[in-house]
């Protein structure tokens, strides 16, 4: 038989605190996962992969902070 979905969550690259905007929000929730400061929900996890090579690092760290100051586009 088919199953209906009850909910579903999108993810937005980048946007790790869900916000609808990628800011020094998500920089520092994603600085602070990795130094085991934050744990994230595997949504978050999700967005923070921004270069989607499977890694949560600090180029992801890298890659939003550009994003935001407009030198990289996500």
């Amino acid at each position: 038989g088919s199953r209906e979905l009850d909910e579903m969550e999108i993810v937005v690259v980048g946007d790790v605190t869900g916000d609808g905007v990628l800011n020094n929000r998500d920089v520092s929730m994603v600085s602070r996962a990795l130094i085991d400061k934050e744990v994230p929900t595997d949504c978050q996890i999700l967005a923070a992969d921004v270069n989607g090579d499977g890694y949560v690092n600090n180029r992801d760290v890298a890659m939003i902070s550009r994003c935001i100051v407009g030198k990289e586009t996500i």
